[in-house]
């Protein structure tokens, strides 16, 4: 039951942030932004998988979830503040 509610919310994040993307890019430039969106989208969900498969094999497989869930937590920070300040205006 988890899986399918979070695989539900995913697919409602990526249908909703593309629609967001797509209402944004001016019509000339739809195109690149989709398939840049969706690198970054496959990029984001495949080398984390990747890494932690590699790191494992160097180290416990708990070592590379920790890892992991370290630099993304670290990744998602540094957004929020880009975000915020970008965010602000300008005084």
């Amino acid at each position: 039951m988890a899986a399918t509610v979070g695989g539900l919310a995913c697919g409602l994040g990526y249908r909703g942030s593309l629609e967001v993307a797509n209402g944004i890019a001016p019509p000339e430039r739809r195109s690149e932004l989709v398939s840049s969106y969706l690198m970054a989208a496959y990029a984001g969900n495949s080398v984390p998988v990747i890494g932690i498969g590699f790191l494992s094999a160097k180290t416990s497989s708990t070592t590379a979830h920790v890892v992991f869930a370290a630099l993304i937590t670290i990744l998602a920070i540094g957004a929020l503040v880009v975000g915020s300040r970008k965010a602000q205006p300008d005084s």
